[in-house]
């Protein structure tokens, strides 16, 4: 017991304890799926060294288990033998966990840690290395296994290089941005030479393949009002993918107004197959449309115990969206309730493939979250 207390004293632990549920509509019924998360987060500071972790234990209870093939298309439903299997599957996990060094303007990790490149909100394009499943429970992205290094330079810049580095050398990603930090303007620019990973159009079977980018970013704020965008350049597929984004927030920070456009080279504005719903619904697209919108609202009250969002995203080319709104009580600093409901809207076109969020299905998320 005393080396448990020792090592409460040695390191600045904190945490939280999740449970959530949802109810979302499966074919013809509404099944029921919740998890418990106790969540811990580790870190210690050694003079010129440090160390950070997330880690801890979830348990899913109701139903596991899905056919993503329910979430298809019509167009797609009748496909003999064809099945997408999703499984949700309970026990320990690791978040993050790495080791650094800082060392006068020099700031180097190792392990398992967030990229958080980009300064978009909704969608974060240049993040390249990180991405989540549409229909991940979670709210938290995993870190990826890397490098970082980062080196300050005079001038309000700093070199930052990222790798991932694989079995064979083939295999190993990496990237490096200039970022300049000022007080009227933050921007980033530079380049990435990564594997990227995606279905086959063909053989539906997943690919991977190497790329190079141009990576950009900025960020500026007049008055209450922030001004944003990232993006890349495919410079092998020329392809581009950017975001332009703006939101205003009141001066007691009660409201706050967000409106993103995103243009998706990758993307379509027409004839949809399964290779691209499969690359949207996995998360290695950030949408199936060629251009899309999110509109999201803030609004507290009673001293922010209280919170209203309300999330909107439309995809203008086949009309189709998805409306997300968001209840929070707060009834102290530690805890939260949140209820989040799910509202698709638009027609189906089966001739296109599709629409993009025709087949999302109606229900409901909760959460209760308790910090410690």
């Amino acid at each position: 017991m005393n080396y448990i207390f020792a090592l409460i004293l040695a390191f600045n632990i904190g945490g939280y304890f999740e449970y959530s549920g949802q109810n979302f509509k499966d074919g013809n019924t509404f099944p029921y799926t919740g998890y418990n998360k106790i969540n811990f987060k580790l870190s210690k500071n050694y003079h010129s060294t440090f160390m950070k972790a997330e880690f801890g234990y979830i348990l899913y209870h109701g139903k596991t288990a899905y056919d993503l093939k329910n979430y298809l298309p019509s167009v797609y439903a009748n496909i003999p033998g064809f099945t997408l299997p999703y499984n949700l599957t309970s026990g320990l996990f690791m978040r993050n966990g790495y080791i650094g060094i800082r060392w006068k303007s020099i700031y180097a990790s190792i392990g398992k840690q967030q990229i958080g490149w980009g300064s978009g909100y909704a969608y974060n394009p240049t993040n390249i290395f990180q991405y989540k499943t549409l229909i991940d429970l979670n709210d938290e992205i995993d870190g990826v296994n890397s490098v970082k290094l980062k080196v300050n330079m005079p001038l309000n810049l700093s070199v930052e290089t990222v790798i991932l580095p694989k079995s064979v050398l083939d295999s190993t990603s990496f990237a490096t941005e200039i970022k300049g930090y000022y007080p009227a303007l933050d921007f980033s620019t530079g380049f990435a030479y990564y594997i990227y990973t995606d279905f086959d159009s063909l053989t539906l079977n997943l690919t991977d393949n190497r790329y190079k980018l141009i990576l950009s970013d900025f960020s500026t704020n007049i008055l209450n009002f922030n001004i944003y965008g990232e993006g890349f350049y495919n410079l092998d597929r020329k392809k581009t993918v950017t975001v332009l984004g703006g939101g205003y927030t009141t001066d007691d920070n009660s409201l706050s107004i967000n409106f993103e456009y995103l243009y998706n080279g990758y993307g379509k504005t027409k004839n949809y197959n399964l290779a691209d719903w499969l690359d949207f619904l996995s998360g290695y697209e950030l949408s199936l449309g060629k251009h899309e919108f999110i509109l999201n609202i803030n609004k507290s009250y009673d001293n922010e115990y209280i919170k209203f969002n309300i999330a909107t995203l439309f995809n203008p080319i086949d009309r189709t969206g998805l409306v997300l709104p968001e209840i929070d009580i707060i009834p102290n600093e530690n805890s939260t309730i949140m209820l989040i409901p799910m509202i698709p809207f638009g027609k189906d076109n089966p001739s296109n493939g599709g629409s993009e969020y025709t087949n999302f299905p109606y229900g409901g998320q909760f959460r209760i979250k308790i910090n410690f």
